[in-house]
């Protein structure tokens, strides 16, 4: 049955965490679960008590909806670096939120820049094709972390269809055409997006003739007796991938 108004308000503001931890795990177990429902937890993710924090997270998991989003990001980013439980909780939260939703949905939040990026970090984890291009657009017109960036370039690669594929890699080629070694690492996240995807390299399409030019350059700088800087084992590695999924067979030899 429901809880009386009275008595939810009392257990709400009740002194004992104890008490309000066993509030939302009870509202979470009822039936019936609604928008003032939703309010009275979200409320909870700024209760001075983590517990009661990270069970109002739990609770909030359990039923999505986009009103919760921006709550527990802030709730996320507010919670102490050192309390592990606690952000798993929330991280697992804001997943839940975001494989309901659809871009549409997150174009209209309004969310400042720490909470965006908070979001991408999640969005790039959820296998769907239109949040993964939502999260690579965001992060493409910002100054982003270039692990987030990686991240992002390995999802399209994993869940968007060809042509997203291919305008993601022109993006990324042309952004880090200053250095092979920054090609190599952006394309390495394509690659290995692809590879989740159980795909190869393709020499018809963008990345795969990306591939097909950054290989030879990188395994050029290996037999290069100039005394360069010499590409790293892991990018020597991804070449001879490459040269391999290509059929460049003269390389493979090299």
């Amino acid at each position: 049955g429901r809880l009386a108004d009275d008595s939810l308000a009392r257990a709400t503001d009740d002194p004992s965490p104890v008490v309000r931890v066993h509030l939302m795990k009870t509202l979470a177990a009822m039936p019936g679960w609604d928008a003032a429902r939703g309010d009275l937890v979200r409320a909870k993710l700024a209760d001075n008590d983590p517990f009661v924090r990270r069970a109002a997270a739990e609770a909030l998991a359990e039923y999505p909806e986009r009103a919760s989003i921006q709550p527990l990001v802030q709730a996320w980013i507010a919670a102490p670096s050192d309390d592990v439980q606690l952000i798993q909780a929330l991280r697992i939260a804001v997943r839940n939120q975001l494989r309901t939703t659809t871009p549409d949905a997150l174009a209209g939040l309004a969310l400042d820049d720490a909470e965006w990026l908070k979001l991408i970090e999640i969005l790039v984890a959820v296998p769907n094709d239109a949040l993964a291009w939502f999260a690579f657009d965001y992060v493409r017109g910002r100054d982003a972390r270039p692990d987030l960036m990686s991240r992002c370039l390995s999802s399209v690669a994993q869940h968007c269809g060809d042509a997203r594929v291919d305008e993601a890699a022109r993006f990324a080629r042309e952004k880090n055409s200053g250095s092979i070694t920054a090609e190599a690492g952006v394309f390495q996240s394509l690659f290995d997006g692809l590879s989740r995807r159980g795909r190869q390299l393709s020499a018809d399409d963008e990345l795969g003739r990306w591939g097909a030019s950054l290989a030879p350059s990188i395994l050029n700088l290996v037999g290069d007796s100039g005394g360069g800087s010499l590409p790293s084992a892991n990018v020597v590695s991804l070449a001879l991938k490459v040269a391999e999924q290509l059929r460049l067979a003269t390389l493979i030899v090299q």
